[in-house]
């Protein structure tokens, strides 16, 4: 399950790695880092707004008729292209 606290251990692992390997010289890396870090907080929001654009997708194809096989794979459709926006706009970070 993706909580708050897993999203700021991974940012903050990140941004002290990048500080670790800017010491050691790799400075191309560390900046890599430093925007994976920053992308961490966007991709997982991106997570969370795709689980519940899945459950408003699965409850709308319900509501106009569609069979549950067709409502769950509506809301996956739906719960994909959510991420998939939220991965576009960390790229756009870097």
């Amino acid at each position: 399950m993706l909580d708050l606290s897993s999203c700021f251990r991974a940012e903050n692992a990140l941004r002290i790695g990048a500080v670790y390997v800017a010491g050691a010289g790799y400075t191309a890396a560390a900046g890599a880092m430093e925007t994976a870090a920053t992308a961490v907080p966007v991709v997982a929001g991106s997570a969370v707004a795709g689980g519940v654009v899945a459950n408003l997708a699965e409850a709308g194809a319900k509501g106009l008729g569609a069979s549950d096989t067709v409502a769950q794979g509506t809301g996956a459709g739906a719960a994909i292209l959510a991420v998939r926006v939220g991965a576009l706009m960390a790229l756009q970070l870097g």
